[in-house]
């Protein structure tokens, strides 16, 4: 394959400007973070040395990433948001607050309190948190975006692009270099890396996107080794893991590597962990919401006739049935005009969805644009019909249409918010599908506190989830 016969898809936009790496700029944050952090905490706690204590813990910190390749790591990922950060910053700061704890004693006639070490811990994870957010800040000049290639099966540079705007990557599909089966089969390593770089060099290329071919997954070991000798960060599309999700590990067993995937389904004390968590906070934001509960309860009232809830019978866990509670937001006969505006649809195969839906009322359209129609499934959660995170709750019509292993979203209770509702592209039935697929066999109690996380920016954004 000549470079000459390699089509490209060029984007317009600026022209890149020389940066840092993204780990040396997380270098420089960090560093800034920790040592604005020790300063101001050792004065408000009226001990000396600051400035001695603040290098001491940058070096500290600078020590134990390079050990660890922390910073390295750093660019070789696309998405680097603080939320998807936060364990290993909390593991990080947790570390740094040990060793100056044990050093402390050697700097000064006094160390640190059980107390003070637990401040110092948690004010060392706010600050870098806070730096990391600052720096995302800065990061998102378009200029500064990472320049991407995608090679191999082109028809996913679109896909990309959608999830990149979507997902906030700070990232740009700039070219796209098709390459078929016969040609990984047929053109020597050699010329392929030199129509790559080609491309790489013309584009000003930063990174490389491998998304084989559905029948070239065998010739993926030449395409990576091809791509890797280009010198730039790869990123690889393993479409065969799709349904897998996070939940894996790699074993590397005397060169041979292996990925070990965790069974589907959650084990018991997991189940009990999901369901004290759902308890204990659906009680305090039934506490905390009370006032707002009896507001929105007397404006629908006042808004329109009928009953202030609305009941649908809905699909839970395992498939059983139950009755799902929500502050009532269309006319009083919008279950029968359903048919009629079914042409209206905008949900895809399998679900009802209209934008602009002539059903609503006024007080419930406010109520869809915040969210806040929603709130009386807490008690749903209460009852043990739902979970604050989980799989959408289908009526009965969408459920019958999913069949075979696509049941498995089903292993959990449904929840008020889920893994696809944070999304801001719109999700198909078959996606949703599978995203919900996939939070059930990655489920961890950090990914619930990070879509409930992401589920208050979308609201407070004015964006429905």
């Amino acid at each position: 394959m000549l470079a000459g016969d390699i089509q490209t898809e060029r984007v317009k936009g600026p022209r890149r400007r020389v940066l840092p790496s993204l780990g040396a700029r997380l270098a420089l944050a960090d560093g800034a973070a920790t040592g604005t952090t020790l300063v101001l905490l050792l004065a408000l706690m009226g001990r000396s040395g600051a400035g001695v204590v603040s290098l001491l813990g940058m070096a500290a910190l600078f020590g134990m990433c390079t050990i660890t390749g922390a910073y390295e790591q750093a660019n070789v990922r696309l998405s680097t948001s603080t939320l998807d950060q936060a364990p290993r910053l909390l593991t990080l700061s947790g570390l740094l607050a040990l060793v100056l704890t044990i050093l402390m004693p050697v700097l000064s006639s006094d160390g640190f309190t059980g107390q003070q070490a637990g401040l110092l811990w948690f004010s060392l994870f706010g600050g870098l948190a806070f730096g990391r957010i600052v720096l995302s800040l800065l990061d998102r000049n378009p200029q500064d975006r990472a320049r991407c290639v995608v090679i191999g099966d082109v028809s996913q540079a679109e896909r990309l692009r959608s999830h990149f705007r979507a997902g906030g990557v700070h990232a740009d599909i700039v070219a796209a270099i098709p390459l078929s089966t016969d040609a990984l089969m047929e053109e020597p390593e050699e010329d392929l890396e030199f129509s790559i770089r080609m491309v790489t060099d013309e584009f000003e290329v930063q990174r490389i996107i491998v998304a084989p071919p559905e029948d070239g997954l065998i010739f993926m070991p030449k395409l990576l080794r091809t791509a890797k000798a280009i010198g730039l960060p790869i990123s690889f599309m393993p479409q065969v893991l799709e349904s897998v999700g996070h939940a894996m590990e790699f074993d590397d067993i005397d060169g041979m590597t292996l990925i070990g995937v965790r069974p589907f389904g959650l084990s018991r004390s997991s189940r009990y962990l999901k369901r004290a968590f759902d308890v204990v906070v659906a009680s305090v934001l039934i506490v905390l919401f009370a006032p707002l509960l009896i507001a929105i309860t007397l404006a629908v009232m006042i808004d329109s006739r009928g009953s202030v809830l609305f009941k649908q019978v809905r699909v839970g866990r395992d498939g059983q049935h139950f009755t799902i509670l929500k502050f009532r937001s269309m006319v009083t006969d919008a279950e029968a005009m359903k048919e009629d505006l079914r042409s209206l649809s905008e949900g895809g195969e399998g679900l009802f969805k209209i934008a602009n839906d002539p059903r609503i009322t006024r007080i419930g359209r406010f109520l869809r644009s915040t969210s806040l129609d929603e709130l009386p499934q807490i008690f749903n959660v209460l009852r043990g019909e739902m979970s604050l995170v989980g799989p959408r709750p289908l009526i009965v019509d969408e459920d019958s249409s999913i069949c075979g292993l696509d049941r498995g979203r089903l292993h959990l209770m449904p929840g008020m918010t889920g893994p696809w509702q944070v999304l801001r592209v719109r999700a198909s039935r078959p996606e949703m599908v599978a995203i919900d697929y996939r939070y059930v066999a990655g489920w961890s109690l950090w990914t619930d506190l990070k879509i409930l996380m992401r589920t208050f920016q979308h609201v407070t954004g004015e964006r429905n989830v």
